[in-house]
């Protein structure tokens, strides 16, 4: 029976009505000015309808005992839209959330949140796959950017944290442990022209105790601080000869045995510059430093 009912609270119902309540197809209008049209069971929006909000935004889809339940599309006001699975009024299941700027997200969800395995396609053409949590990339994860390069590893709270690989196009690489979005840890980096540093960093700097080889053959070994040699390390020259001792800021600085031939000559060095020899023997055994 088709019926015209108006409701205490200025609501006016207008379909069809069986035991005093709404029941079939039907569309009724909210003192708000909001509207649902669709069908009804025992005075509830039930099965497919449209409910029309008074900011504007819209759904359009399966309810359940007047909640969104099942599959629907909800326009928001400012364009952005999500569709795909409902389970009582929240997004959860299989859906795709498309934003105003037309980045997307296609994947699970739970509890209204991106929760579970899904890709998001950034404006730019970059996108992510992998694990989220609570709205947020966390777990094993690929980026991939738009100029080629991809970090592929663990995340926490959408930033690099834990063990991960990141390569660049011109084959660069860093392969170890992060700490919000930044190498912190143990890793090793390969660089452009060959060379190889593996050994601690924090905040993306060399810091700690690392290894750094160079492209032709001569090598570093020991601390470091900002980027730059600075503590005790060793550098192995290419012609064999070697520095053991202290470093600042890159350079020679303070005492340190130079060996060259089989000559041991212990000294003190000034911004790389031998200032002062303490001694000079063919035999490291008589050398103390």
């Amino acid at each position: 029976m088709q019926r015209l009912y108006n409701f205490e609270d200025g609501s006016v119902y207008e379909g069809q009505w069986s035991n005093n309540k709404q029941n079939g197809q039907g569309k009724q209008i909210y003192p708000d000015s909001s509207s649902y049209d669709g069908n009804w069971s025992n005075g509830m929006k039930n099965g497919k309808g449209i409910y029309n909000f008074s900011d504007g935004s819209q759904y359009s889809g399966m309810w359940k005992d007047d909640q969104k339940h099942g599959l629907g599309k909800y326009k928001y006001k400012d364009g952005s839209y999500y569709d795909g699975e409902w389970q009582k009024n929240v997004q959860q299941g299989d859906g795709k959330f498309v934003n105003v700027d037309n980045s997307q997200y296609e994947g699970q969800w739970v509890n209204g949140k991106k929760h579970g395995h899904g890709r998001y396609y950034y404006v730019d053409g970059s996108f992510y796959e992998g694990k989220w949590e609570n709205g947020q990339k966390n777990g094993l994860g690929k980026m991939q950017y738009k100029n080629g390069s991809f970090y592929k590893g663990l995340w926490k709270n959408d930033q690099k944290n834990g063990k991960g690989i990141y390569k660049q196009l011109d084959r660069s690489c860093y392969e170890g442990e992060w700490l919000n979005n930044k190498q912190n840890g143990f890793g090793k980096q390969t660089y452009q022209d060959g060379s190889i540093y593996e050994g601690d960093w924090i905040d993306a700097q060399k810091n700690g105790n690392g290894k750094y080889k160079y492209p032709d053959g001569s090598y570093y070994n020991g601390q470091w601080k900002d980027g730059f040699k600075h503590g005790f390390g060793k550098y192995k020259f290419t012609d064999g000869s070697s520095y053991e001792g202290e470093w600042v800021n890159n350079v020679q600085h303070g005492q340190g045995v130079f060996i060259q031939q089989g000559v041991f000559q212990k000294g003190i060095w000034f911004n790389g510059m031998l200032t002062d020899i303490i001694s000079c023997v063919t035999s490291r055994n008589s050398i103390e430093l």
